[in-house]
């Protein structure tokens, strides 16, 4: 899958208040479900999680791109 397929209208969430990290990966995981881009959605999360102990992925200004790297079947 490509970056691009993923950066589309429906795959941004403006406006989104977390309350925290855990919330605000939670949100986009579930957005990602609904479309329908993630082979598994627990598999997914956990690797979002894991990366972001890595290092944040914030990037400033209330902006973040949560982000790991996943095989999937597509």
């Amino acid at each position: 899958m490509r970056i691009t397929e993923l950066l589309c209208e429906q795959g941004v969430a403006l406006h989104f208040q977390a309350a925290g990290k855990a919330q605000a990966v939670d949100e986009l995981v579930e957005l990602m479900d609904r479309l329908g881009v993630l082979a598994d959605k627990a598999a997914d999360k956990a690797q979002i999680l894991a990366r972001e102990e890595e290092g944040t992925t914030g990037i400033g200004e209330g902006v973040a791109i949560p982000h790991a790297k996943v095989c999937s079947n597509g």
